[in-house]
């Protein structure tokens, strides 16, 4: 069944026109409203439900057709694309903030790694094979964000044993936090070692 000309036509537009341009206006481009809402961050999982993780492409292009829209799933896929691309600058402008920023929380912690889920959400459209993710923050940042979220924010309100279970977990996640850093120092040290290595072996 196609989606409700009533929820097509008003709603939804609406919906996606306040995330993409922080007001209520409604797009000046309706296609760039559908394919706002098309974006994969928004199916929160359901990546097989393209319309905001509920329903198809199919049903919400025929629910604007019969509104009387003509739809161009071309130009929709245009800014699918570009929503994606868009969501992903502003997730690593998360990361900035997390990292030099005034907010060192969890939460942006994790909004800028998400970054690198639109790096595969625009390989996945643009090309069929793609490369490494964007891997900032570090596994280590976002490690120590969660135990500082806990050790300052969490701790505080927790009592009794589960408070002492709640500190054993904060010293794990600090023990895993050296040990990642410690390893990377000795990776680096390894790299600039083979480098020496190599060097020495063409001067000869």
């Amino acid at each position: 069944m196609a989606i409700s000309a009533t929820a097509t036509s008003s709603s939804v537009p609406t919906a996606c026109a306040r995330c993409w341009t922080g007001s209520s206006r409604i797009s000046a481009i309706p296609m760039e409203d559908l394919g706002w809402i098309c974006v994969n961050s928004w199916r929160f999982g359901e990546i097989d439900k393209p319309v905001g993780g509920f329903g198809s492409r199919e049903d919400l292009f025929a629910g604007y057709e019969e509104a009387g829209r003509k739809v161009d799933p071309d130009r929709v896929m245009f800014w699918e694309v570009m929503g994606t691309l868009r969501w992903g600058i502003m997730c690593c402008g998360m990361m900035q903030r997390f990292r030099s920023g005034p907010d060192h929380s969890m939460e942006r912690a994790m909004i800028g790694r998400r970054s690198s889920e639109t790096e595969i959400d625009l390989l996945r459209l643009l090309a069929p094979r793609g490369s490494e993710m964007q891997d900032e923050p570090t596994p280590t940042e976002l490690i120590k964000a969660v135990a500082d979220f806990l050790r300052n924010e969490i701790t505080p309100v927790i009592k009794g044993h589960n408070a002492f279970k709640l500190r054993v977990g904060i010293n794990a996640l600090d023990l895993v936090t050296r040990q990642l850093a410690l390893e990377q120092r000795q990776r680096c040290r390894g790299s600039r070692a083979a480098e020496a290595v190599a060097w020495h072996a063409t001067a000869r």
